[in-house]
């Protein structure tokens, strides 16, 4: 398997300073105006800076994304939505049908068991009452 690693180091600059409201901007002296002015110049530079040397990372990272995703709906394409249910869910669909169906175990049984390998283990280890009468999916309590 491919390995593709990345590592980027970059310091950030501090945020700006929040507890400067617009009047206590009106009030700073024309030389902390400039300071601060050039302080934001600067912070915004290095931030530019950061962000080109992102920007071929995260287009790589996005690129990977839809690759996977790509190649997760053709895997997906090949699996029947069907078998995408967990065993517990499939086995609550036959103890539903089982209980709703008006039709001989034994004619059930084989509809439910020749369906595919799986279909035939989740019947198999699936139990349930008709009628008051315990029925097996093991095909030993079949009444």
């Amino acid at each position: 398997m491919h390995k593709d690693t990345t590592t980027l180091t970059f310091c950030l600059p501090p945020p700006p300073d929040a507890r400067l409201s617009p009047k206590d901007i009106k009030s700073l002296s024309d030389s902390a105006l400039r300071s601060l002015l050039a302080d934001h110049r600067k912070a915004l530079g290095r931030l530019d800076d950061i962000w080109a040397m992102l920007q071929p990372t995260l287009n790589h990272v996005r690129a990977l994304q839809e690759e996977y995703k790509s190649h997760q709906r053709l895997l997906l394409d090949r699996i029947a939505p069907v078998d995408l249910l967990p065993n517990e869910v499939l086995a609550t669909i036959f103890a539903y049908v089982v209980q709703t169906r008006e039709c001989q175990p034994v004619v059930l049984w084989k509809h439910l068991t020749h369906v595919c390998q799986r279909w035939r283990r989740v019947a198999q280890h699936t139990t349930q009452v008709i009628g008051g009468q315990a029925f097996t999916f093991d095909g030993q309590n079949l009444e």
